[in-house]
């Protein structure tokens, strides 16, 4: 599913906004990941991934993909605690 979305947007050159419960996919298909706090809902913080495209199975891997990724989950557990 990821690489067919990704093959999408390339193909059409559309703008998109992903909107995923899952941090991984939402890292590995964006740009920027808007992380949103509880409420009031506001922006959290903005993570960039800004990684080549097309993006491959082993861009899950590398080093950006685990900061960013790691970076979100940071940005999770402070809000949550609050």
């Amino acid at each position: 599913m990821r690489n067919k979305l990704q093959a999408r947007f390339q193909a059409t050159g559309t703008t998109k906004m992903v909107v995923s419960n899952d941090l991984e996919e939402a890292v590995y298909l964006d740009e920027r990941v808007l992380l949103l706090s509880r409420r009031p809902t506001h922006i959290a913080q903005i993570v960039p991934f800004p990684a080549p495209r097309q993006r491959h199975p082993d861009t899950l891997t590398s080093g950006e993909f685990v900061h960013a990724k790691a970076v979100c989950l940071e940005v999770f557990q402070r809000e949550v605690r609050g």
